[in-house]
């Protein structure tokens, strides 16, 4: 072979090389980089999220909706998102019938294409638990909307709620309230929320000094509806984490279980809750997990898997297309400096992973600008099976700064494509009398009057519309050929060597 080809071909085969580290460097985090969620304030929690299998999630969230402080008018927003077309500015879609203050508590959606949604109305003096419901195909119109529906009376603050389908299409809610003293309630329906049963309390405090918090509920394949729920006293300080679950077959909640307790200190605090392969698992601060194999009667100890210290706020569990089970937590690792984040773990034949940052870095206070760090309440959903969609805020002792997100296309099975069902007539559509209040658009969105075409913010370009390795496959793929091209005229070339 020629020397210039031999040069060539040592050349192309480094171009090889290159293209293939960088492939490995790059699989080590493929998160997008954070972003801030456009339209909401710097305040404001992060949303609630629903995924449907049309590629959307939906996102629900609540805040002051006028720039002037002294006056009070704090409603419901929606916006949307997808890995094409980023999100959607927010648009508010109910007020409250009560004392300017609705605070969005749970949203479920139905096979049906309904959105059904619980908020709070009132503020720590009065406040009752309202119900509302949408095709979701209009759930960023105000006028989509039913009128909302007092359910629950003497709800109580901190707003915390709950409401799930039970499997057969029944709706159960569950909220914080203080009619009969504080704890928790439950009401129902049979009728797609057209009617409710008065609410029960499942648990009770009998204190007026403790009050239930962070109060979380899914539906698992079992069948059973399980809720997890902490207490905590008027300084804010967790003294019990609690368990319950619903058995639709049998109609009642069981004797409610205290799976952990602190009589002093800051406590255990912010539960969550998942059914996963026929087990029920909890976590709460620290990090700290425990499993029930038999639907919640009996108890694993407790487990702290993580090396990390410390727990920011809420924290999520999510199950992708491949029924593979993911948690997203914020904490931080010791050191100089500390360095604080958002972590994601999956759970692997009884084990969880490795922490991996989906964020992180130094915290960064700035109690007058909006550069502050120190992820907190961390919320996953799920998209299409194989999208992840993190959300968060910055801790509230470092002033907020608003919602912020990244997500990860990964390689978990895609779920087959279903459109959202439209309304079959013109009566199915639910729009809300003249006299009812209507919620109206954001002043800073010029375009929130025309609700089915949203004016969206696009994401990163490089990672929204293709996946991240794409292009260095693509290079991968251009060197190969070349290489052919190189190693054909090197055997052409022999061979007419070899002729002469």
């Amino acid at each position: 072979m020629s020397p210039i080809l031999t040069r060539l071909k040592y050349l192309l085969l480094i171009l090889l090389i290159v293209p293939a580290a960088a492939l490995t460097a790059e699989s080590e985090n493929l998160w997008a980089p954070q972003s801030r969620v456009p339209g909401y304030r710097g305040d404001t929690n992060p949303p609630l999220l629903i995924a449907d299998q049309n590629r959307v999630v939906h996102a629900f969230a609540y805040q002051q909706l006028v720039d002037d402080e002294r006056e009070k008018m704090v409603g419901i927003i929606y916006s949307q998102w997808s890995v094409k077309e980023g999100w959607t500015n927010p648009n508010d879609v109910l007020l409250s019938p009560a004392k300017d203050d609705a605070r969005v508590m749970s949203v479920c959606l139905d096979q049906n294409g309904v959105m059904h949604l619980i908020f709070f109305a009132g503020d720590e003096t009065a406040a009752d638990l309202y119900y509302a419901k949408a095709p979701a195909v209009h759930a960023g119109r105000a006028t989509g909307w039913s009128k909302p529906k007092l359910i629950g009376e003497a709800a109580a603050d901190p707003a915390e709620g709950a409401v799930l389908l039970d499997g057969r299409n029944n709706l159960v809610a569950l909220y914080s309230g203080h009619a009969q003293g504080r704890g928790v309630y439950a009401i129902y329906s049979d009728d797609g929320g057209e009617s409710w049963s008065s609410p029960t309390p499942i648990f009770l405090t009998y204190r007026e000094n403790l009050f239930p918090s962070s109060l979380k509920a899914v539906v698992g394949e079992s069948g059973y509806i399980h809720a997890v729920w902490d207490i905590r006293d008027t300084g804010g300080n967790g003294r019990q984490i609690i368990y319950s679950r619903f058995d639709p077959a049998a109609g009642g909640w069981a004797e409610p279980i205290i799976l952990a307790s602190a009589p002093t200190g800051y406590g255990v605090l912010n539960p969550t809750i998942v059914e996963y392969q026929h087990e029920v698992i909890v976590a709460y601060s620290g990090v700290n997990f425990r499993r029930s194999a038999d639907y919640g009667v009996t108890w694993t100890n407790p487990l702290k898997p993580f090396p990390h210290v410390g727990v920011n706020g809420q924290m999520s569990f999510v199950e992708d297309g491949s029924g593979r089970l993911h948690f997203f937590w914020a904490q931080r690792i010791t050191g100089v400096p500390d360095i604080h984040g958002a972590w994601h773990s999956r759970y692997e034949k009884g084990r969880w992973s490795p922490p991996e940052a989906v964020i992180s870095g130094p915290t960064i206070e700035d109690l007058i600008g909006d550069k502050a760090f120190d992820p907190y309440d961390v919320n996953a959903i799920i998209s299409q099976g194989n999208v992840i969609l993190v959300t968060w805020r910055t801790d509230p002792g470092n002033k907020g700064n608003g919602v912020w997100y990244s997500f990860l296309s990964s390689e978990a099975t895609e779920l087959p494509f279903v459109p959202l069902p439209e309304p079959s007539s013109a009566g199915e559509l639910l729009v809300l009398p003249e006299e009812n209040p209507v919620a109206m658009p954001m002043p800073d969105d010029e375009t929130a009057d025309l609700p089915n075409d949203f004016n969206r913010t696009r994401p990163i370009a490089s990672l929204a519309n293709q996946s991240p390795v794409e292009p260095v496959l693509i290079s991968m793929a251009i060197v190969v050929l070349l290489l052919l091209i190189v190693f054909g005229w090197s055997v052409y070339f022999n061979y007419a060597r070899s002729r002469q």
